[in-house]
């Protein structure tokens, strides 16, 4: 799946007439322009590019490191920033796919469950294509990070903040209920790196979280277990990166302004 989520953009590639440059982009193209423009500024040499796409004089933020870090490898190798990206994007989404099997794995024996639950995962498209007869939109056709092959075809950082939300529970999974400081350091570091990357997921992080405790204390497990400091860590280490940006993006006028189109709305809680 994170290979063929490449071969659209090769087509494209491909069929591009002559006097025409292919931007190397299929899907999302405002935000994904944006991307590429931070990466080859950071290949040029800045750490802290600022945002391309607005004329008005503000402050250089990190507000998008994997670009950032993504553009260094692009400059460093000399390899062009759309191969970069789209390598990215393919890497991954295979990460993706791995992590969500290993949470699998460590959530049920059943291997029938494991494969049905991995092959729905890479594959599921949602129920759009038959609610939009009825004049409803679901997040699958409004919101691209909804499912896994769109996220990896959207850009390199859904993929990437999908895997990272399931590597922080998957950490504590496997040995639940003794979590070790060593599992809740590298589960920190995942929700520190969601943080930077699509700081809203730890509501949802936490969420799933609450609602696993809640079930896990009805059969049986006391509620101390899940106040432990091991298990507190992984919800306090991302605050400091995500009030960083908040007051980054929100502290500034001109950020703030730009901020406001970054919404996105969620569907009707049936669809």
């Amino acid at each position: 799946m994170a290979l063929a989520s490449l071969a659209p953009v090769l087509v494209a590639w491909c069929l591009t007439p002559p006097g025409f440059v292919f931007t190397g982009l299929l899907m999302n193209p405002l935000d994904n322009a944006g991307y590429l423009a931070e990466m080859r500024s950071s290949a040029a040499g800045a750490w802290l590019p600022s945002v391309p796409y607005i004329v008005e004089p503000h402050p250089q933020v990190l507000i998008h490191p994997q670009y950032v870090l993504l553009g260094k490898v692009a400059g460093v190798f000399g390899i062009p920033v759309p191969v970069v990206f789209h390598g990215a994007r393919a890497l991954f989404g295979l990460l993706v796919l791995l992590t969500a099997f290993s949470f699998f794995a460590a959530s049920t024996p059943n291997r029938l469950i494991r494969r049905d639950a991995i092959l729905l995962l890479a594959t599921g498209g949602g129920v759009s294509w038959a609610t939009s007869r009825l004049g409803f939109l679901g997040s699958d056709a409004t919101i691209p990070e909804s499912l896994t092959f769109a996220g990896m075809m959207g850009n390199p950082h859904f993929p990437l903040a999908t895997a990272l939300f399931l590597a922080a529970p998957l950490a504590i999974l496997w040995t639940f209920p003794a979590v070790s400081w060593r599992q809740s350091i590298g589960a920190s570091a995942c929700t520190m790196a969601l943080a930077a990357i699509q700081p809203f997921l730890l509501v949802s992080q936490g969420l799933v979280f609450a609602c696993w405790a809640v079930v896990m204390m009805r059969l049986g497990h006391s509620w101390r277990q899940f106040l432990r400091p091991a298990i507190a860590l992984i919800f306090l280490a991302p605050l400091p990166v995500a009030l960083y940006l908040g007051l980054q993006l929100y502290g500034d006028p001109v950020l703030s302004q730009w901020m406001v189109q970054n919404t996105s709305f969620s569907p009707p809680p049936l669809v």
